[in-house]
């Protein structure tokens, strides 16, 4: 299922073992090399530092909060070897300019989709200039069409479109052998 980033923010951590809501769900790591929500931060009841939780150690997300099976699972964020370097990278997804290819800047990320059972940003909601705005709305971007991400930009392939098939309208439309299906028979043969 896919949910927005925004929806996120403020959710409950319950913890089965202690049958209560621990904390709230306050950001999220991105590891950016594979646009990968890693872990998240957790405003923690009895702690006054965040806790980072690993998405892996979650039992279930969705709408009424996440549910992990211990209140151990909420860890300090000094030794934490394998999010260090994420954690020193300090990537933030929203407010990246986002441009094409050829150099067409496109806007900005506003917000993003992930997939909650992979954690995958699978979407980017691009917002942009007053100027550009005013005839269209936001640009959604899937991550297939994401070229490169780096800490200032992200660039997405240009939406020209190369075709190898010679296509004549001239030819479509004052006969010879068909041009859009070159595989199918004409009437004449």
């Amino acid at each position: 299922m896919l949910m927005l980033d925004n929806q996120l923010a403020g959710l409950p951590v319950a913890s089965v073992q202690a049958s209560r809501a621990i904390g709230r769900v306050s950001g999220y790591l991105i590891d950016p090399r594979k646009l990968h929500i890693v872990a998240l931060s957790v405003d923690e009841k009895t702690s006054p530092e965040p806790k980072v939780l690993h998405t892996s150690d979650i039992r279930e997300l969705g709408g009424g909060g996440v549910i992990i099976d211990h209140d151990e699972q909420l860890m300090d964020t000094e030794g934490l070897v394998r999010l260090q370097s994420i954690i020193d990278i300090d990537f933030k997804l929203i407010g990246k300019p986002v441009e094409t290819e050829d150099g067409r800047r496109l806007g900005k990320v506003g917000a993003f989709a992930f997939d909650s059972l992979t954690w995958l940003i699978m979407r980017l909601h691009v917002g942009q200039s007053v100027v550009k705005s005013v005839g269209s709305s936001e640009l959604i971007i899937h991550r297939r069409q994401i070229v490169k991400v780096s800490d200032q930009l992200i660039t997405v392939a240009s939406a020209s479109v190369k075709s190898k098939a010679k296509f004549s309208l001239k030819r479509l439309l004052w006969g010879g052998k068909p041009a859009l299906n070159p595989d199918t028979i004409s009437l004449e043969e």
